[in-house]
């Protein structure tokens, strides 16, 4: 069996063994032994391989990372079919058990589970009796350390002895805690046959690789091949057996005596950033002859893996291609790889798994540009305030492209504020970027609100800079002054109708001014008349402008007598004062606007607290009213303060606002400028003001956009009558308490005209509510 294909590509940044007590390499615990078994028939779990494929993930939680589960037998060959159990001690993972596949290989995604939080997950991975741990950093970069043990890795137990099928032999060098090394110098030695190094350096992935061949020796034989990276060492065997006689196929570049097997033809081997080049695959018969059966050769490579690379055949990105003359070529090009790239060719013929691979070399690209990311969050808390769900810090990410607009990796990059008020710092003035170009540095907030930015800039290019979004320091706790309600229709035509809405929003910001993080809390009651909803959260996460959240009224149930409904808003904030020092906390010298009471529902609206009337919120619960200067929450009610402060640093806030539940058919209308028993007097060309008072049964007024309009009809044939101006006027959204004449909201004024002639007439008025039958009334005009 050729393992290469099933093991080579896909050991990744973090590796760790669970094997025997006999072997060196051991992460996350020991299995006491054989375990049951995978199944009849199939091989038992001997070997577990744990990988990640990155060091670590943004704590943004744009990018996941893919955990790999590699079950390998005692001959290091892969055992499919067995249950792998995965757990995390944080963030989430896409499955807990998966199922090795043909290959070996079990796989789970792990993201960071919405918590950015910088910390490390260990990720925990469980077969039969084996258990293998990996971690990965959120928002961190696990650093590498020295040498402290190697494994090896064969393509395949066996080789033919006539030299068709060389083995791949893979080392991998782990530091301390298990994490894969890269750039580590390995030395692969052998006790027959033949070794040619492809790559003596460890990549990113920690491997080094070697071919091993019979170097022309047919006879049947065990081979022991050796590697050492520092003072480690491991080995592995591979057995010669008799070569199968008939028409077996190699894999490799060339034919006939030119053959190299196993082998990517790849000319040039090194290239730019950024540039391409070719490769060539044969396939050829035991006598050198072109093989020229259909045959779909696939190819891969890490970088075409991560995107930062790509297969083309012609124009088209194209990663298997189907020959029939024995040759395949392939264009590589280069997109922000960087650094060698191990490519890899497979191929399956008459039951046989071939497998080539080379090497293609990309130097460093130039960066050519950096650019903004994200900042999560954007709003942070000042120093010592933070909350799990406000954090004090906030992370900033920077991209670096060359000019092709691939990433650059492994370029430095400076940091720096655009202020530093009140103690603002960076975790860094400078970091490196990882293989995506991304470098991400933390902000730490200060005791002063304000806003800031980061700059970004290339170490070796100070002019190629850029800077992030405003990030926003403040309290994030919403303040009395800056907590307000407005309704979308105070007065809508529900005295008698069930189910009629009208919206209710509530805006809130801090003591600085800026508007409250998202997923502050508003809690909402009304009196009667019908139910309101009774939370809403702010922002945008919950479908609302920043600061801001909305609830519903809908009327039914028993009505208020007065047709008025009381609501209340309320929210965990501070009071207010004038910071008369500039120091940012409430401090000797500073003036105290205010001095809250517990907020009540005001049934009556008189402004005052009724006692054992009203129900209020009971912020500190003791069951009583607690009063602005009450010994719970006398002096200062914030969570920066240093002179005469309360008992507790947060207060309960409340708003107030009443509906109006007009009676839209019982509409009520007085003549209010004049008599209305006498004929309304005017004289020839002059000009009459008449005032009329429209309101519902209950003195309120009617429902919002009802039409109150005026007309004129003359008795008098010689004379004439014409409104001046406005000849009609809606009702706005009010509350206007009853019995009162409010301009243009339940008094509405009309100007009057006669002209040529001594006579009488009339002057009309008529309402229209909004889904109602018109309604009018008619004055007498005595013109003298």
């Amino acid at each position: 069996m050729n393992m290469r294909n099933k093991i080579l590509g896909s050991l990744l940044a973090l590796v760790l063994v669970a094997c025997g007590s006999d072997d060196a390499f051991v992460g996350g615990g020991n299995g006491p032994g054989p375990g049951p078994g995978p199944g009849p028939g199939l091989p038992e779990v001997a070997h577990l391989v744990l990988a990640s494929s990155a060091t670590s993930i943004p704590a943004d939680g744009s990018q996941a990372a893919e955990i790999r589960a590699l079950l390998l037998d005692e001959n290091r060959v892969a055992v499919p079919g067995v249950p792998v159990t995965f757990s995390a001690d944080s963030g989430a993972l896409s499955a807990g058990v998966v199922q090795s596949g043909d290959d070996g290989y079990a796989v789970v995604t792990l993201t960071n589970g919405g918590d950015s939080t910088p910390r490390s997950i260990v990720v925990t991975a469980t077969a039969e009796e084996w258990t293998a741990t990996v971690t990965v950093g959120v928002g961190t970069v696990v650093s590498s350390t020295p040498v402290s043990s190697i494994k090896l890795l064969s393509s395949s137990t066996t080789m033919p002895s006539d030299g068709s099928a060389p083995a791949t032999i893979v080392a991998v060098v782990l530091g301390e805690g298990n994490l894969a090394l890269a750039g580590v110098p390995v030395s692969f030695s052998a006790d027959s046959g033949g070794l040619v190094v492809t790559r003596g350096v460890t990549d990113n992935n920690g491997e080094a690789v070697a071919i091993l061949n019979t170097a022309g020796d047919t006879s049947t034989r065990t081979i022991a091949v050796t590697a050492m990276a520092g003072s480690e060492d491991d080995t592995i065997t591979v057995d010669v057996v008799p070569a199968i006689s008939g028409t077996s196929v190699r894999i490799g570049n060339g034919a006939f005596t030119s053959f190299v097997p196993n082998v990517i033809g790849i000319a040039p081997s090194s290239i730019s950033a950024g540039g391409s080049t070719t490769l060539v695959v044969n396939l050829v018969r035991q006598d050198g002859s072109l093989y020229t059966s259909p045959v779909t050769v696939s190819f891969n490579s890490p970088c075409v893996a991560a995107q930062t690379a790509e297969f083309r055949v012609g124009d088209q990105a194209q990663s298997s291609v189907t020959t029939t003359t024995g040759q395949v070529n392939v264009t590589y090009v280069a997109k922000g790889c960087q650094g060698g790239d191990t490519i890899s060719a497979r191929a399956s013929v008459e039951g046989q798994i071939l497998e080539a691979t080379g090497i293609v070399t990309v130097a460093p690209a130039s960066a050519g540009a950096i650019a903004f990311v994200s900042a999560a969050p954007e709003n942070i808390a000042l120093k010592n305030t933070g909350e799990a769900s406000r954090p004090e810090t906030s992370i900033v990410v920077f991209k670096v492209t060359d000019a092709t607009g691939g990433p650059v990796a492994g370029q430095r990059v400076n940091f720096s504020l655009s202020t530093d008020v009140g103690g603002i710092s960076l975790s860094t003035t400078s970091e490196v970027t990882d293989a995506l170009g991304n470098v991400q540095v933390v902000v730490n907030s200060g005791t002063v609100a304000t806003t800031v930015r980061v700059a970004a800039s290339l170490d070796d290019k100070p002019l190629i800079s850029t800077q992030s979004s405003a990030l926003t320091i403040s309290t994030g706790i919403p303040t009395h002054q800056r907590f307000s309600l407005s309704v979308d229709r105070f007065n809508i035509d529900a005295f008698g109708v069930d189910g009629v809405e009208t919206t209710i929003t509530a805006r809130l910001g801090d003591r600085f001014g800026n508007p409250v993080p998202d997923g502050t809390p508003v809690s909402f009651q009304a009196e009667a008349g019908g139910s309101i909803d009774p939370q809403c959260f702010t922002g945008p996460t919950y479908g609302f402008e920043v600061g801001t959240c909305s609830v519903k009224f809908r009327s039914h149930g028993d009505r208020m007598p007065d047709g008025r409904v009381s609501i209340l808003a309320t929210v965990i904030g501070e009071e207010s004062f004038l910071d008369l020092d500039g120091d940012g906390t409430f401090s000797e010298g500073d003036h105290l606007l205010e001095d809250l009471s517990e907020p009540w529902l005001d049934l009556d609206e008189n402004g005052v607290y009724d006692v054992d009337q009203e129900p209020f919120y009971d912020f500190f619960p003791d069951q009583s009213y607690t009063y602005g200067d009450g010994p719970l929450n006398k002096g200062f009610n914030g969570v920066l303060c240093d002179f005469e402060c309360a008992q507790s640093p947060t207060i309960g806030l409340g708003r107030q606002t009443v509906l109006v539940l007009s009676a839209g058919g019982q509409v009520r209308l007085d003549l209010t400028s004049h008599d209305p028993s006498n004929p309304i007097p005017m004289t020839v060309d002059g000009r009459e003001r008449v005032t009329f008072w429209v309101r519902d049964v209950n003195g309120n007024p009617l429902p919002q956009g009802s039409k109150v309009s005026v007309s004129l009809d003359k008795v008098t044939e010689a004379m004439e009558l014409k409104v001046l101006g406005v000849s009609s006027q809606d009702v706005p959204s009010t509350n206007a308490k009853p019995g009162f004449q409010v301009d243009g909201e339940t008094s509405f004024s009309f100007e009057i005209m006669a002209s040529k002639s001594v006579g009488t007439g009339f002057l009309t008025v008529t309402v229209e509510v909004p889904g109602r039958s018109p309604v009018s009334w008619t004055f007498d005009l005595a013109v003298n």
